[in-house]
């Protein structure tokens, strides 16, 4: 069931968004190797505070007020994309798979793999909204 947690005075994914949102997500999380996420958990926000939040601290001019999505999965994720770093290998892995979605399209715009359970860090974005899985 999709259920919106959190304060109510910031806000929310609309109804209508839901499905679609739901669909977009799983369909990212199936192309990283997992087909059925533990846990998706999204939230309504902007740009630059879902970098600030989920991509911990990242900056990036010009973003304050674009409206994205960001969505936090949890699972077993695997990423073929080029390493950030010289000291890391593909594959990539991680257990929690962040994304930010332009609010309007859905289109992915940003992607974080990592091993640290971001969805703790939603709140202080706005309502969370989780996303049923199945």
């Amino acid at each position: 069931m999709n259920e919106p947690a959190g304060s109510t005075a910031q806000p929310s994914i609309p109804a209508a968004v839901i499905p679609q949102l739901t669909a977009t997500a799983a369909k990212i999380a199936a192309s990283h190797g997992e087909p059925s996420p533990a846990s998706i958990a999204a939230v309504a926000t902007t740009r630059a505070k879902a970098l600030d939040v989920v991509c911990h601290g990242t900056k990036i001019p010009g973003t304050q007020s674009v409206p994205v999505y960001a969505v936090v999965m949890t699972g077993h994720f695997i990423s073929h994309r080029r390493p950030p770093g010289p000291r890391q290998h593909l594959p990539l892995t991680g257990t929690t798979l962040a994304v930010i979605l332009d609010a309007s399209t859905l289109t992915l715009m940003d992607l974080g793999l990592s091993d640290h359970d971001d969805t703790t860090q939603l709140p202080a974005l706005g309502t969370v909204t989780t996303l049923k899985t199945q």
